[in-house]
């Protein structure tokens, strides 16, 4: 059995996970089973982590048929965090050898935790938040700022009466602060929020690092509304969701008011009543 006249295989792929094929050829009289194949290339290891071999997965044996060529399918696991690149290497079928290049491509994936946060401020106000986020990728990811993105009023939640089916929910209605924003001719820009990192930082493949982001308000918010947007970081989203600050009225002086009973009549003694009034002696 030999490999047939074809380039060498390509395996690609990424996050772990390589696949491709090979075209094989039995040239003896009698049918081959293809009991083994291993990978051998110069995949380099990750910083960090144990070196990781490159291995063959799902392997079903074929029977190769004489004088036939047979495709045969190829899966290839690697360490996920292998950097992108080309990779040199050699299949063998039980001892028939054949070129392969195993292409790693690109992977981002970066998760944050957690993925919603609550900011209470008004428009120019900051607020500190901390965040985590894990590198889950192959490539480094720098990380420094969240947004902008745009506040949208959001709509009130269904009360628990609602949810188990007691009354009907409302339907959604749409909150417009176009005409609210309107200054002249001119439309004010919706508001936002963006946060920037106090310490911006790149994450390396498989490492998660801690971080504080500063949340800043643009543009109007009308208090009593809640507000979400939905800002992206690489292939992941964070929530966030403003409550303006509420007017609180200044509390009112009391004014001092002394209550004065009212006034009594003091009674008269016999001698000071009127003649009609006193008994006769």
């Amino acid at each position: 059995m030999q490999p047939t006249g074809a380039p060498a295989v390509v395996l690609a792929g990424n996050d772990g996970r390589l696949t491709g094929e090979a075209w094989l050829v039995n040239d003896a009289s009698e049918p081959v089973k293809v009991e083994t194949a291993a990978i051998a290339a110069d995949v380099p290891a990750v910083p960090g982590r144990e070196p990781q071999a490159v291995g063959v997965e799902n392997w079903v044996p074929p029977v190769i048929r004489p004088g036939q060529p047979e495709r045969v399918a190829l899966t290839a696991s690697v360490d996920p965090l292998t950097p992108p690149g080309s990779y040199h290497g050699v299949i063998d079928f039980v001892g028939v050898e054949h070129q392969a290049i195993l292409e790693i491509t690109k992977l981002v994936s970066l998760s944050v935790d957690p993925s919603e946060l609550t900011i209470d401020g008004d428009p120019g106000s900051q607020q500190a938040e901390h965040i985590v986020v894990t590198n889950g990728g192959n490539v480094p990811l720098a990380v420094s700022q969240l947004g902008p993105a745009d506040l949208v009023p959001d709509q009130p939640r269904p009360s628990i009466a609602q949810r188990l089916g007691l009354f009907p929910v409302d339907e959604p209605q749409e909150c417009d602060e176009r005409s609210d924003r309107k200054r002249g001719d001119d439309e004010e820009p919706a508001p936002s929020v963006v946060a920037r990192a106090v310490d911006p930082v790149i994450v390396a493949p498989g490492e998660a690092r801690r971080l504080e982001l500063v949340f800043t308000i643009h543009g109007s918010v009308r208090a009593g509304l809640r507000y979400r947007a939905s800002a992206a970081l690489y292939d992941d989203d964070i929530t966030v969701v403003v409550t303006p600050h509420q007017e609180v009225p200044a509390a009112r002086a009391q004014r001092g008011r002394t209550r004065r009973a009212p006034a009594r009549t003091p009674r008269q003694h016999s001698s000071e009543r009127p003649a009609s009034q006193q008994r006769g002696n």
